[in-house]
């Protein structure tokens, strides 16, 4: 099963569903100011990059299924091909896979990550980063460690996975490419010091050729990024985010560490409702100074809630 397959399918049990459900609780009132608070004070660009994310979950709510030519303007319908010929041309090598330069453990390059870059094209501020570290909180196998350490080789990286399996996938990874000045904690970011128990799954990844993590429950140790940082006086630069929908804690246990030295911030904004809708305003709320923008890029997965991001970033 390719990676966009698996994707699809996990997006389908996972988010979009989630997402549909939560909206369908929210009446046309406050959703409407929800989409207010959204498009409030950003400027022409990411007005426009928003509004056309809004535009495309109005025209797909409550529907199963809508074609992709239905939604994607011209332009993206151009850019959908070459997305395609980038899944095509993934190299299975002797023990692992490989597109370009990079290479991981298993197959699964997802478009976000390698062809898209998390939107780092977007960012006005990349060079203010220098030396300053990157945290990568939910690094999943390190795949877009590959793309930092790309973007920013001289940045020490924090990486943070706490599911076990992708934790050793991870270091696989890292391996592989010859990775240096990566440190990569087994241990989860939320907003209290604490052991969590997290559903893990396999059923739905069990026709890929190798599995990401064994399906039940793990216990796994969590802690603030706030406490992470000031333990080890760590200067931090980005922040880039996706833990399935538990972005609003790890930003209350992020707080600080935000507020002082505001990094930018790569946050994913897909998983719920209010994610969507309420991460942008809840940083607002702390007067931190940040400009917003939003990307998505084109996928051929069909959903276009998958892989949306909150840019922030003082200019």
């Amino acid at each position: 099963m390719s990676e966009c397959a698996v994707r699809s399918r996990l997006t389908d049990l996972f988010r979009s569903n989630s997402f549909q459900d939560e909206r369908k609780l929210i009446n046309n009132e406050e959703h409407r100011a929800n989409i207010e608070n959204l498009l409030y004070g950003l400027d022409t660009k990411a007005y426009e990059h928003c509004n056309n994310l809004i535009q495309k979950l109005e025209k797909t709510y409550a529907k199963k299924f809508v074609p992709l030519a239905e939604i994607y303007t011209p332009e993206e319908l151009q850019e959908l091909q070459k997305v395609k010929q980038y899944e095509k041309s993934i190299e299975k090598c002797d023990g692992y896979y490989q597109w370009n330069n990079f290479k991981l453990p298993i197959n699964l390059f997802e478009t976000s990550v390698f062809y898209h870059r998390h939107g780092l094209n977007r960012l006005k501020t990349k060079d203010k980063i220098q030396n300053k570290a990157i945290i990568d909180a939910g690094c999943y196998i390190a795949d877009s460690i590959l793309v930092l350490r790309d973007e920013f080789p001289n940045a020490p990286i924090y990486a943070f996975e706490p599911a076990k399996n992708n934790y050793k996938l991870a270091q696989e990874t890292i391996k592989l490419n010859n990775i240096k000045n990566v440190t990569i904690e087994n241990a989860g970011l939320g907003d209290n010091n604490s052991d969590c128990k997290i559903k893990t799954y396999d059923s739905m990844l069990k026709n890929c050729e190798n599995t990401i993590c064994d399906e039940g429950n793990e216990v796994i140790q969590m802690t603030t990024l706030d406490e992470y940082v000031e333990k080890n006086n760590i200067s931090v630069g980005l922040i880039k985010v996706d833990i399935e929908g538990y972005e609003q804690k790890f930003l209350q246990g992020a707080k600080n560490t935000i507020i002082t030295q505001k990094p930018i911030l790569l946050i994913s904004i897909y998983h719920n409702y209010n994610d969507f809708y309420k991460i942008k305003p809840l940083i607002e709320s702390w007067h931190t100074g940040y400009k917003f923008d939003f990307f998505q890029g084109v996928h051929n997965c069909g959903n276009i809630v998958v892989e949306t991001l909150l840019l922030a970033e003082c200019v």
